[in-house]
């Protein structure tokens, strides 16, 4: 998709508070559902909701990598849903303290600012995997993650390639679930 194709839905989504299906050029990369609730101009961020109408935190997507962004246009499922969410105070769509998507570094400073996990991926490679941890450095050309191992135990330090990350998770419930009873973060 071309980028201001992109743009042009993404901030149409987000003036109209429409949910999006939102699909990546990765093969095998997940196909993601929510609403989006800012646009940069290089990264989004998407509040996601699952098919249970359960809110699972945000994501920031690289707009180079959107496939195709689609609105729900189901007026009854959304409706639903919206009532769900509002019933359960979560609607309107939230958007994390101090967000910024102006580029990836300040995307991290937000994310570690509004979760105590957030998860790196790198879907052009990797499409199945993503680590979990805390960014304790970022500049224009690589990321320091402080890595939590599958047990929750601080593991070790991992450097990424800025140009190399896809998307930005935080706030989902297995990071929040997992930050319970993850060791104390010291750094």
């Amino acid at each position: 998709m071309k980028r201001k194709r992109a743009f042009e839905k993404l901030q149409s989504a987000l003036v109209e508070n429409k949910r999006v299906h939102i699909k990546r050029v990765f093969d095998r990369a997940d196909v993601l559902e929510g609403y989006v609730v800012a646009v940069g101009d290089e990264w989004t961020l998407l509040w996601l909701v699952d098919s249970n109408y359960s809110v699972d935190g945000w994501a920031a997507l690289r707009i180079a990598d959107l496939f195709a962004i689609q609105k729900v246009n189901d007026r009854e499922d959304d409706d639903v849903q919206r009532r769900i969410l509002s019933v359960s105070g979560e609607w309107p769509p939230s958007v994390p303290v101090g967000c910024n998507v102006s580029g990836l570094a300040a995307i991290l400073v937000m994310a570690n600012g509004a979760a105590r996990l957030i998860s790196l991926h790198k879907e052009a490679a990797q499409p199945d995997r993503f680590w979990v941890g805390r960014t304790t450095a970022s500049d224009e050309r690589h990321v320091t993650l402080e890595e939590l191992d599958p047990g929750a135990r601080w593991d070790r330090s991992r450097v990424m390639d800025s140009d190399d990350i896809t998307r930005v998770d935080f706030g989902s419930i297995y990071m929040e679930r997992l930050a319970l009873v993850m060791e104390p973060f010291v750094g």
